[in-house]
């Protein structure tokens, strides 16, 4: 749990509903990690690979991947100042 809350910046509590609402949906087990009874192993289940495989976001990433490189570089570019942006006009 502690390198999922890491990765994430989230603090014990968000991330064990997180994963609460993944396993209560299907989308992953939990199993006694053997090296440490202290920890739990996530496991993804069937229900969460099928769920990946239909992810929208996956369609988005291919027209990425797509892009020749100078497109990509002024799509971040624009992407870059947009976020600048609306991190200036929340504040």
């Amino acid at each position: 749990m502690s390198l999922i809350r890491k990765s994430l910046g989230k603090t014990h509590a968000p991330v064990v509903r997180a994963i609460q609402t993944l396993v209560n949906r299907g989308f992953v087990a939990q199993m006694e990690n053997p090296r440490d009874g202290r920890s739990k192993m996530l496991l993804l289940t069937e229900a969460g690979i099928e769920s990946l495989r239909n992810d929208p976001l996956l369609k988005i990433v291919e027209c990425l991947d797509a892009l020749p490189q100078n497109e990509l570089r002024n799509l971040k570019k624009s992407i870059t100042k947009m976020a600048h942006v609306l991190v200036s006009d929340a504040g």
